[in-house]
Order: structure tokens, then sequence, then C-alpha cells
């Protein structure tokens, strides 16, 4: 939940409905989303900056977050409202992590999609698709 926010902030709740959702409980901004942001546009900046290995772990921890959460989150109501954003949470992970190695290498990578549209589900969205597209348009520009 890290990096998700509730997409719509103009909601008024209702003022006798209890604040028992995860959309209640998230920060309109996510701070590990803009350390992210900020670590990837030093790095298009100046691919020898040493932050390469930092980007690397934060992609790959969400491309392996889907298999982690369906496992603490077995058949509970939770997992059914966070499963669509938490595939394409592992989805973006592997696009960036493709992405990064293609860079790297300065070696244009075969094909890579980023899929703005599924970063919004219901009350949620990924706050690091941007930062993604910007790591998949540099090695698109190999």
């Amino acid at each position: 939940t890290a990096v998700l926010s509730p997409v719509n902030l103009d909601r008024v709740p209702d003022c006798h409905a209890p604040l028992d959702l995860l959309v209640d409980a998230l920060p309109p901004e996510s701070l590990l989303a803009q350390r992210f942001a900020g670590l990837v546009e030093q790095f298009l900046q100046d691919r020898r900056c040493g932050v390469g290995p930092v980007i690397r772990e934060f992609l790959e921890r969400w491309a392996d977050n889907h298999d982690r959460l369906v496992l603490d989150l077995d058949d509970t109501v939770l997992l059914e409202e966070l499963s669509p954003l938490s595939g394409t949470l592992m989805e973006l992970g592997r696009a960036g992590l493709a992405a990064l190695d293609a860079v790297l290498a300065s070696a244009a990578p075969l094909s890579l999609e980023v899929d703005v549209a599924a970063s919004k589900h219901g009350q949620f969205e990924l706050q690091i698709v941007a930062s993604v597209q910007r790591l998949v348009a540099a090695a698109r520009e190999l």
C-alpha cells in the first residue's frame, strides 16, 4: 500500500460512516513513490550516479509483490480489493526492471509496455506509473 493513493480526493465522507476502509487510511501522496521518482530522475540524468541498485531493489520488490500478497491475504476481502492493483504493480516492476537493464546495457529492449489504465482500480491508483514510464521511454530511445 506504500505506493497507493486514493483516486477521488474530493470525496466527502459521510460523518456517520466509519473510516474503516483501506482508502480511508491512505495518505493523499505516497512518500515512497516520490522517493522512487527522485531516484529515477537522478538516474536518467546521470546513469553513473550510483542509484541504479536502489532502483533495482524497489522494482524487484514490486515485481515479487503479487505472490507475497496472495500468500499473506489468502481468502480475504482485502485481497479481492488489492489483487488487481497488485498484479499491475508486479507488471510495472517487471517492465521497470527490463527498462533499467536495457538502459544500463545501452541496448534497446525487445518490447516494453506500461498499461496506465490498469494503474487505477476502484478508489486506488499506483503512483509509480509515471516513473516507470520514464524508464521505459529512456530504454526505447536507445
